[in-house]
């Protein structure tokens, strides 16, 4: 299981041994066997970007913040794609460096139309970051540049987070700070984070908020414990917690039993 680990004051976090952590498994305790950094193995990741009519005012800052984050990420041994999307899905489905982004990006029409981002979730999830297609490396994450609407999308956001369950892929939401933020977006936003393991991030025009986000992929662990009970390819609720107070541990509301 695929986890976060990252201190609530600011200070690094020492190598954790797993008698600092509870699970639960289907509200089960069970046991801890390892827990194991993965911040120096390959990362295969989606970029989406909302193109839709709903992010027109922050299209500018959207396309400057995307750009400096894949940069970020493209390390020699990680792998990025992007999908741009507004009432449909705009990908080519093949691997891109940082400089065809930018270049996509930078000639992207006016923003318009409905929004799809469900669908484009579950796009990436399915036919980019699927483990059947990157097995063995299963570190794998979207970074979602929105605002948490949906208007057109097939599927729901219930489906959409199972889906992502199912798959163990954590959603980094980056989003644009607003004096009136449509709480019902918000939330969705923070569903998306929350219960896949991922976290929600401020877009800043100083870049700032490319550190938080490097600093929660550089703390990522593999977690594995008992499953318990066993049940083989069904979901599982699943609860992860600190013995610290001074760590917070973002983990997936529910996992698929192998």
């Amino acid at each position: 299981m695929l986890v976060t680990i990252v201190s609530r004051v600011g200070s690094s976090v020492l190598a954790p041994a797993k008698s600092d952590f509870l699970v639960r498994d289907d509200q089960h305790p069970v046991e801890v066997h390892d827990v194991r950094s993965v911040k120096d193995a390959p990362l295969t990741f989606s970029m989406l970007v909302d193109a839709s009519g709903s992010t027109q005012g922050a299209r500018l800052p959207q396309i400057a913040g995307a750009v400096r984050l894949f940069k970020a990420l493209s390390k020699p041994d990680n792998r990025g794609y992007l999908i741009l999307f507004r009432d449909e899905v705009a990908t080519n489905d093949k691997i891109v460096d940082a400089g065809t982004v930018e270049k996509i990006l930078n000639h992207e029409d006016s923003r318009r139309g409905s929004t799809a981002l469900f669908d484009a979730i579950l796009h990436a999830a399915s036919n980019q970051l699927t483990l059947a297609k990157n097995y063995p490396s299963t570190r794998r994450a979207i970074f979602l540049f929105s605002d948490g609407g949906d208007n057109i999308s097939r599927n729901s956001l219930e489906y959409t987070l199972k889906a992502l369950q199912r798959e163990g892929i954590p959603v980094f939401p980056i989003v644009m700070p607003s004096r009136n933020p449509n709480k019902r977006d918000l939330a969705i936003l923070r569903a998306l984070s929350q219960n896949t393991g991922g976290d929600m991030v401020s877009l800043d025009e100083s870049g700032d908020f490319v550190s938080r986000v490097l600093e929660y992929i550089d703390n990522q662990y593999l977690l594995s414990f008992a499953v318990f009970p066993e049940k083989h390819d069904k979901l599982h609720s699943l609860e992860v917690r600190s013995v610290s107070k001074d760590v917070e541990v973002s983990a997936p509301t529910q996992y698929i039993g192998r």
